[in-house]
């Protein structure tokens, strides 16, 4: 799946827009959609050790607590922030690529259950920031979204967990009456930071191997799959290679060899119990029809700029509006 993903990290690179993005959710959603968001009991979980690893130092906190927002979603595409300070900042959000994978966790556990699986769609969009657009430029409101969100980071990523309360509303005079009215669901989501990397020089397949990783790490904690951890001196030195290979937690330079410091603990070990990744769909080639436990085809290379069409923001139920 390392190899699916790559084309996706490289054209994004290569164009002046890198914003890459995870989106999670867990189980099956209804006509084969992305799950909308995880449950409350995931949700909690994954913040509780978050919470715990920034106090022990390995995580960085942003905004410090949790950061109240609202989303105002126009037909025309644009969206409309406001935040609790009062700041106002219109964009325009555009997919361009994005890659499906499914997880399932590796545990024996696993295998006697029907434990639900973690979707992850790894995406490639372009954000334009609108100054002050006019009524016809705006178009008519569709739908808000209320959000609650607390936010970490751990070097070049970025992990934000959010409560949202999303509702359809074409009146802005009705909109906190959709607010309260609509069912909060909870949505996990992982981005980079390019202020915290040079992009320029750092190659795709180091980016690519890092967000997999970390993709991996967010899965098992969903999934309540803990890893388990081996030393490296107790593991060959062909699967330390394997593992470690461009990873930017190891000591030393990114061409392998070195030791690989675990996101959470900071121990230098070679995590076993990573969930099973599985390739589900990619706008880079056509979607395999592999069955869990088969080998998944490579992706085709990507081209140098994606040339997918803007994407109509969509309604997806009690997780709100947005691009699917």
């Amino acid at each position: 799946v390392w190899n699916d993903l790559t084309p996706l990290v490289a054209s994004a690179m290569q164009s002046g827009e890198t914003e890459l993005e995870v989106r999670f959710g867990l189980g099956e959603a209804p006509g084969g959609g992305f799950p909308n968001g995880v449950p409350e009991a995931s949700f909690q979980r994954l913040c509780s050790v978050l919470q715990r690893s920034c106090e022990e130092g390995h995580l960085t906190p942003i905004s410090g607590g949790w950061q109240t927002t609202r989303d105002l979603c126009y037909t025309s595409q644009l969206r409309v922030t406001l935040d609790q300070r009062g700041n106002r900042e219109i964009v325009r959000k555009r997919l361009l690529q994005r890659v499906d994978m499914t997880g399932y966790s590796s545990t024996p556990a696993a295998a006697t259950t029907n434990e639900p699986p973690c979707r992850m769609r790894f995406s490639w969009k372009s954000e334009q920031k609108v100054a002050s657009p006019s009524e016809e430029e705006l178009g008519l409101l569709e739908g808000v979204r209320h959000k609650q969100r607390m936010s970490f980071a751990y070097k070049m990523w970025r992990f934000d967990l959010s409560i949202i309360r999303g509702a359809p509303c074409n009146d802005e005079r009705w909109i906190d009456d959709a607010v309260a009215s609509a069912e909060a669901s909870y949505e996990v989501e992982m981005e980079l930071i390019p202020s915290a990397c040079t992009i320029s020089d750092t190659p795709s397949q180091y980016l690519a191997h890092s967000m997999l990783l970390k993709a991996q790490d967010i899965c098992g904690i969903l999934l309540n799959s803990p890893l388990e951890y081996s030393t490296l001196r107790s593991v060959p030195k062909i699967a330390q290679r394997s593992f470690l290979g461009m990873h930017e937690e190891e000591d030393g330079d990114k061409s392998g060899g070195g030791r690989r410091r675990d996101l959470w603990g900071g121990a230098s070990a070679v995590a076993r119990g990573r969930p099973e990744l599985l390739l589900l769909s990619s706008t880079f080639a056509p979607p395999p029809h592999q069955m869990r436990g088969q080998a998944v085809a490579p992706a085709t290379s990507p081209a140098v700029h994606a040339q997918n069409s803007p994407t109509r923001g969509v309604w997806r139920g009690g997780g709100g509006w947005g691009p699917g």
